[in-house]
């Protein structure tokens, strides 16, 4: 990267420690997404099934932070921006994960596993089909 130039989108992930007991799982989300995203304006929650992705797009004004609460084996994909490769990174077991997205950095979710996931996404603009722009990270299966 040139001097001065700005820097690529990137995509952060961070484990949510589970802090839950008899009862069941609790998550405190940390701070970071608070200081990601400070003026959150719309919220969705989805579900995924089991061999299915989720995202697959990019936005190019708004930020995005999303929970993943999984209960089986899940995979993220993602990019840096236009010029940037695919990542990715697998996760098992059962937990949640913070994921915040920048602006123009490309993201994808597969539940590899055999259960449901969850996930809750929170952006700083109000949904707005024009600020989902289709790029392809992964293959939907069967597809």
């Amino acid at each position: 990267m040139s001097p001065g130039a700005p820097a690529p989108p990137r995509v952060g992930i961070q484990i949510v420690a589970d802090i839950g007991d008899s009862r069941g799982n609790s998550f405190s989300i940390p701070e970071a997404w608070h200081r990601f995203l400070p003026s959150a304006v719309d919220l969705h929650i989805t579900t995924l099934r089991p061999g299915q992705v989720r995202g697959n797009h990019y936005h190019p004004t708004r930020k995005e932070v999303i929970v993943v609460l999984h209960w089986d084996r899940w995979a993220l994909y993602w990019d840096d921006g236009p010029a940037g490769s695919v990542s990715t990174r697998e996760f098992g077991a059962s937990g949640a994960v913070l994921l915040t997205v920048d602006p123009g950095a490309a993201h994808a979710i597969v539940n590899t596993g055999t259960r449901e996931l969850c996930t809750l996404g929170l952006t700083d603009g109000r949904y707005d089909p024009a600020d989902s722009v289709k790029k392809e990270l992964v293959r939907q299966s069967g597809a």
